[in-house]
């Protein structure tokens, strides 16, 4: 190997999904009927997929840690007001979620279905087209999202919160929005980096983005003026480091030789209509999903000793969505492995991805749930000294644990509809399972059956489950050679527009 090409190999490895091994040509002209080559390519794949999806999983797990530590630092300041403190950090990093990140992660989802396409079909210079029409999409966005925020505090009181915390959520929302643009730029170029099996920058990024939170956010909070909204400051200069740090990185280490050959603005407006035909039904996978949860805790303070109740959902939705990650880390893999495959049309090794994803994801929620089901009376404790809910969240945990393999099915299942480029399906199949079966069904076992919070949990599971069931079939029935034939003409089609 020479110098170069060890420098690619621990940096990230721009190596081609597909040329991982065997080269392109030798796996779509592979004699899938020999049982021998069958077992080679599965165990090709399997690797290739674990690969990809462990650095991944670890991104996902430490994204989630700035949110948790702001509300931690805010809750330990000594203050006649920390109560509301506390509910102001909570409600603003919901408010962040649901109006900024869910809608942009969804938007940017366009990417998983044309970058790695574009990537498996060896058209890596249109990466850096797709990558522009990105931004320009997200900029237009985020003239939006400062416009919710600027209004934050009249939302919510809109919404029924109360004045004084809505004041409160509205100021610290408004700190938070200058990390907004650096979050879509982190995000659009991750997706360009994946698309390429490129995932561990992005996990040293996160671990330097987490040091500056917790550092920034104790020396603000509990040694300057700025008191809790210290928290917030951090969080934006946290949120602003991702982008900081991953966008020399992309540079300095060449890996953005594969994708950059200029700014092209005409031909990435004119990408704009496909771009949104991809990433407006992949937003609303993203925020049915994010926000089927929030109307859940939202319901949690209509049942009866709806003080524990709303804590016991916190904590149990905090373990549910670490539990998660793992799955959300196989479902970017297998959108990638997915996606190239079908760009270089080779259908069977899509396929073989698929269904590869599906039984690791399977198998992942099996250990979850026993490992859930075994602590579930010491893991709540790591979150709350309060003894109610900690036996309650216990006792949901058991319901959770169930979750476990219906929601890692869906989410694979949407990892695939993203790399074909069906996030409509995806979309559907989402609100099917939390607004027409999910949240009725809870609903239903909450209040009229009396199931209280568990009961809430138990229908949102039956919901996933007759999904999971039916996405299943779906990807099962799927045409592999048409998905390939369209990836083909999707990548022509940006082509005759450059022409």
């Amino acid at each position: 190997m020479c110098p170069h090409e060890a420098e690619k190999a621990v940096v990230g490895e721009t190596t081609r999904l597909l040329d991982s091994v065997p080269g392109d040509e030798e796996l779509a002209e592979r004699d899938w009927s020999s049982s021998a080559k069958r077992t080679s390519a599965w165990k090709e794949e399997l690797s290739a997929l674990i690969e990809l999806s462990v650095p991944v999983i670890g991104t996902y797990l430490l994204e989630m840690f700035p949110g948790i530590t702001s509300i931690i630092l805010v809750g330990h300041i000594h203050h006649e007001q920390t109560e509301e403190f506390i509910d102001a950090t909570a409600l603003a990093v919901m408010f962040r979620n649901c109006v900024a990140i869910s809608v942009g992660v969804g938007l940017t989802s366009a990417l998983d279905t044309l970058c790695s396409q574009a990537y498996g079909a060896n058209e890596t210079h249109r990466m850096g087209t797709y990558l522009q029409t990105g931004v320009l999409v997200l900029s237009a966005f985020t003239v939006l999202v400062a416009v919710l925020f600027y209004f934050c505090e009249e939302i919510l009181i809109a919404l029924g919160q109360p004045e004084e915390v809505a004041k409160m959520t509205g100021t610290f929302s408004r700190i938070l929005l200058p990390g907004i643009p650096a979050l879509y730029l982190y995000e659009l170029l991750r997706k360009v980096l994946q698309a390429q099996n490129v995932a561990n920058p992005m996990l040293i990024v996160s671990i330097a983005a987490n040091v500056v939170n917790v550092v920034l956010g104790y020396f603000l909070v509990f040694h300057t003026a700025w008191g809790w909204l210290g928290a917030a400051v951090a969080r934006t200069a946290s949120d602003m480091t991702f982008f900081l740090l991953l966008l020399p990185y992309t540079v300095g280490s060449g890996l953005s030789t594969t994708f950059w050959t200029g700014i092209h603005w005409k031909e990435a407006v004119e990408g704009i209509t496909q771009f949104l035909t991809l990433g407006i039904p992949g937003m609303l996978q993203v925020c049915f999903e994010w926000w089927a949860f929030e109307v859940l805790a939202l319901i949690c303070g209509l049942l009866p000793n709806a003080v524990v109740s709303i804590g016991a959902n916190a904590v149990v939705l905090n373990i549910a969505s670490m539990a998660f990650m793992p799955y959300y880390g196989l479902s970017v893999g297998c959108n990638v492995r997915v996606g190239n495959a079908l760009g270089a049309s080779d259908p069977e090794r899509a396929k073989l991805a698929a269904y590869l994803s599906l039984g690791l994801a399977a198998a992942t929620a099996v250990v979850c749930a026993t490992l859930l089901l075994t602590f579930r009376k010491s893991i709540p404790r790591w979150l709350t000294h309060d003894e109610e809910i900690n036996q309650l969240s216990a006792e949901l945990l058991i319901v959770v644990a169930v979750f476990q393999l219906p929601d890692a099915i869906n989410g694979t299942v949407q990892g695939i509809f993203r790399g074909s480029g069906r996030q409509a399906l995806g979309a559907q199949l989402n609100f099917v399972a939390y607004y027409l079966l999910g949240l009725p069904f809870a609903f239903l076992l909450a209040f009229w059956l009396h199931q209280g919070v568990a009961g809430l949990w138990e229908g949102m599971t039956v919901g996933l489950l007759l999904v999971a069931v039916v996405g299943t079939i779906l990807v099962k029935r799927s045409d592999w050679v048409l998905l390939a034939k369209q990836a083909t003409e999707r990548i022509e089609e940006e082509g005759l527009q450059k022409d």
